[in-house]
């Protein structure tokens, strides 16, 4: 076989697994990710769904692809975070509603990154080694470094983005499950955010976690 014949059926399955995705990809983001199946991304694109298999492994695979492709999106719009930003704990709050916006504009896409359609516990150890995550941990170690931020023995920055991850991911399950389309909904965010992030420049008593309390 040729190399030019090689090459352009090479570049025939690249374009074939990126029509694959983007189909995949405005499903999700009109139905979500339960709503994808073969055999309608198949009658979507004009193939069999057998010859899907061809590109794809199944849909854990597509979904997958769709996955790191809105990860990709969510890195961009943190470099654009970062040329705004010299402050390190700045850096943290305008990431923090960076994330925020991005589940509130894709709220599908940010489900498929943090929730698995099948219902079972996703890999958190993943989900925290994903770029905004150390870009968040990474900022916080600066400003500390830098005298900027002040955690209690045993706290560390791992430990407070998860926290305001847990703020972050509350307020969004919050809005889709009991406030969507409530305009009240971004005024309630927006407190509980600030709230915490006011917080970050002398965190004891907000970060701390009580260690032996005794049950009543």
């Amino acid at each position: 076989m040729e190399t030019t014949t090689v090459f352009t059926e090479i570049g025939h399955a690249q374009e074939v697994r990126r029509m694959i995705v983007n189909t995949a990809t405005r499903i999700i983001e009109t139905d979500g990710q339960e709503a994808l199946s073969m055999r309608g991304l198949a009658s979507q694109i004009d193939l069999s769904a057998a010859s899907i298999y061809k590109y794809f492994d199944g849909k854990e695979e597509i979904l997958d692809a769709v996955r790191q492709r809105a990860l990709k999106r969510l890195q961009q719009s943190f470099a654009v975070t970062e040329r705004l930003n010299g402050n390190p704990l700045e850096a943290v709050r305008t990431a923090c509603r960076t994330l925020l916006d991005f589940a509130i504009e894709e709220p599908s896409l940010y489900m498929l990154i943090y929730e698995r359609s099948d219902h079972r516990r996703p890999d958190y150890k993943k989900i925290f080694n994903t770029f905004h995550f150390r870009y968040m941990q990474e900022k916080l170690r600066k400003a500390r470094r830098a005298g900027l931020l002040n955690l209690p023995t045993g706290f560390n920055e791992e430990m407070l983005v998860m926290q305001l991850w847990t703020c972050i991911h509350g307020c969004v399950i919050l809005r889709q499950s009991l406030m969507a389309g409530e305009p009240i909904f971004k005024q309630v965010s927006d407190h509980m955010l600030d709230t915490m992030l006011d917080n970050l420049e002398n965190p004891q008593d907000q970060w701390s976690v009580p260690r032996g309390a005794a049950v009543e």
